[in-house]
Order: C-alpha cells, then structure tokens, then sequence
C-alpha cells in the first residue's frame, strides 16, 4: 500500500528501466543489433537510474511519515496547561476559574461547567447590579459534610472533587483556595467589563 501511494506521486516507478529499455530499442533500430558489450552496455550506464535514487526518496517518505506519526500521538505536556478533548474551562471575565479534565460522580467535565455556569448567572441574576461589586467579598471557601466546596454568600458554586487536587499535587482546601482567587480575579474583570 505504501509504495503504491509512493509510485501514485511519481517517487517510486519503473521509469528509468522503462528509458534504459527505449533507449536499447532505439539504438538497435538504427544500427542494427550490436554485440554483446559494445555500446548497448555503455548506453544502458548512461540513462540508467542511480539505484540509490529510488532508496532514498522511499527513506525520505518513510522518515516524513514517521515524524507525522510521532507529533500526532505525542502526549500533552505533563503541566497543568494540557486540555485535552474531554475537558472543560470555566472561564469568566477572561480569567480560567475552573479547568475540569476528569469526570465526577458521573458527571462530565463539560455537564460540570454547564451547572457552574448556571449557578454563575443565578448569582448574578438575583443580585441587584449595584450591589454585584460586593458579591467578590462573599466568595469563600466551605464544607458540606466532608466535601470542600466553594460558595458566593450562601449560593454553592463547585465542590472540589478528590481527582483534581491529586492532578494539580495540592490538597483539596489548597485547590479550593487557588480557585476561589480565581473566581474573584475572574468575577471582578466580569463586573468591570460590563458595568453600567
């Protein structure tokens, strides 16, 4: 299959046998037949191909094919930048608060950051536009039974999973404080970007 798409490019044919061939016809239609070791033996050295050449053009196409095969399976960086497929970002005022990249308790990464959202536009929603600037100092980090969750006033924003501290090397009150600064950097951006 390979040297059948290499051949369709033209890279890899019989066209230099196929010169050498026309060229001994040629020569013994207009001299007749030669002997054996004259000239025929010298025409054919002359528009033979380099057996080298066919060589490395397939070597170069392997080596193309290979490096293609190597950046696309490449893994993602080990840092906590990578967002593969299956993650999700909670962003807000231009600021990343959130980035979920396992499920929890069945939910996706995406459902997560759909109900964060909801739960963003709720908060702002029912609070009067005057009074949304005081809702940065209502962000804060709690507990509901053993889980540690984040909260604007009494509203439940996200509670903080066991898979992502262990993927950010933090503890879970460690992550939920890193994103609760988030939040806040993100929520004001948010309110400065679109005051009345």
């Amino acid at each position: 299959m390979f040297l059948g798409a290499i051949g369709s490019w033209g890279l890899y044919d019989d066209s230099c046998e196929n010169r050498v061939h026309h060229a001994r016809d040629e020569m013994n239609q207009e001299h007749g037949k030669i002997a054996q070791g004259g000239r025929r033996e010298g025409m054919e050295k002359r528009t033979m191909c380099k057996p080298w050449t066919k060589t490395t053009m397939m070597l170069f196409m392997l080596f193309v094919i290979l490096c293609h095969t190597i950046t696309a399976t490449e893994a993602p960086p080990a840092s906590g930048d990578a967002v593969s497929a299956h993650s999700a970002i909670v962003e807000l005022g231009g600021v990343t608060v959130f980035r979920f990249v396992e499920p929890y308790k069945g939910i996706s990464p995406h459902e997560r950051a759909s109900i964060i959202y909801r739960r963003l536009w709720h908060v702002l929603d029912t609070t009067a536009p005057e009074k949304r600037i005081d809702l940065i100092d209502q962000i804060r980090v709690g507990n509901i039974k053993n889980d540690v969750c984040i909260f604007i006033g009494d509203h439940l924003i996200v509670t903080i999973d066991d898979i992502h501290p262990r993927l950010n090397h933090a503890s879970p009150q460690e992550l939920a404080n890193i994103w609760a600064d988030n939040l806040r950097r993100g929520l004001a951006n948010y309110l400065r970007i679109n005051a009345p």
